[in-house]
């Protein structure tokens, strides 16, 4: 039975620990594709293409504000 708690009790420190770099990692992803969409909307001509790459920016920002 204590084998067992420390085997639980290392794998929750694992998951616990692992948790916030998986995060960052999506959250940098995120904050890199916003860059890219923000780059087009900078070099947009029309309303059209501004319109598109700023919802794609606020897309972005949502799910990076969602990722845990």
């Amino acid at each position: 039975m204590k084998r067992a708690m420390i085997a639980v009790s290392i794998a929750l420190a694992s998951v616990t620990l692992a948790l916030p770099l998986t995060s960052q990692a999506s959250v940098k992803e995120e904050m890199r594709a916003m860059a890219g969409s923000f780059k087009g909307a900078n070099s947009a001509s029309d309303a059209a293409t501004l319109k598109s790459e700023l919802q794609t920016i606020k897309e972005h920002a949502t799910k990076a504000k969602a990722d845990p």
